[in-house]
């Protein structure tokens, strides 16, 4: 996957002749990138803030749920929990 590295950030701002704030995420960087403009709508803003963290936890949790049931991401096994987090993964990485 090649996306912008977190952390990402949820900036309020006040866009020229806007009527309102919006919500960017970015990089955090000085004349950095900007990954999404969510209006208005600051909770969106913060969920897709936490994304990268949150996929990088998934990762981790995956890779422990392997070592503990002796599995490969390549071979079927685990529980429920192991398969929801392999499934998120999937969707995140657009393998769904």
């Amino acid at each position: 996957m090649n996306y912008t590295k977190a952390p990402w950030k949820c900036e309020r701002v006040f866009p020229e002749n806007a009527s309102r704030e919006e919500y960017h995420v970015t990089d955090g960087k000085w004349g950095g990138e900007t990954v999404a403009i969510c209006g208005g709508n600051q909770d969106n803003a913060l969920l897709i803030a936490a994304a990268p963290d949150m996929l990088n936890l998934l990762h981790g949790m995956n890779d422990r749920l392997n070592d503990y049931f002796g599995i490969t991401d390549s071979c079927e096994g685990g529980d429920f929990f192991h398969d929801e987090i392999r499934a998120v993964i999937a969707k995140a990485e657009g393998r769904e």
